[in-house]
């Protein structure tokens, strides 16, 4: 695929950032974990950040937010209350902090997160 098509896809969809703001999401938790409670071994840390990356925890943490009203859905996800559901306000916030990522690397990203 030519560059030009490739930056316009990516320009077109979110999927790209959400991609790179789930990583950073999952370093940032892990960070968090690791020091927050040194005497849990692997298994414990795990579960734990499983528990707050998990698409409920990302998307209750959205849709408190003003995200989801400057989100934009096509008109089947409108008429079907796309803005309240929970895998697309997860994937929004993880969109949101690719793109801070992005623009502001790992510290950015991980005082956004």
């Amino acid at each position: 695929m030519p560059p030009d098509d490739a930056d316009k896809i990516r320009e077109s969809e979110n999927e790209s950032l959400e991609f790179l703001g789930d990583s950073v999401l999952g370093l940032v938790i892990a960070e968090h974990v690791f020091n927050a409670h040194p005497e849990t071994d692997e298994g414990g840390l795990t579960l734990m950040k499983h528990h707050l990356v998990s698409t409920a925890t990302l998307g209750q943490i959205a849709d408190a937010s003003t995200s989801a009203t400057n989100m934009r859905v096509g008109r089947g996800e409108e008429k079907t209350g796309g803005r309240r559901k929970q895998a697309l306000l997860a994937n929004l916030l993880e969109a949101v902090i690719g793109a801070v990522f992005i623009d502001g690397g790992y510290t950015g990203g991980r005082e956004y997160s």
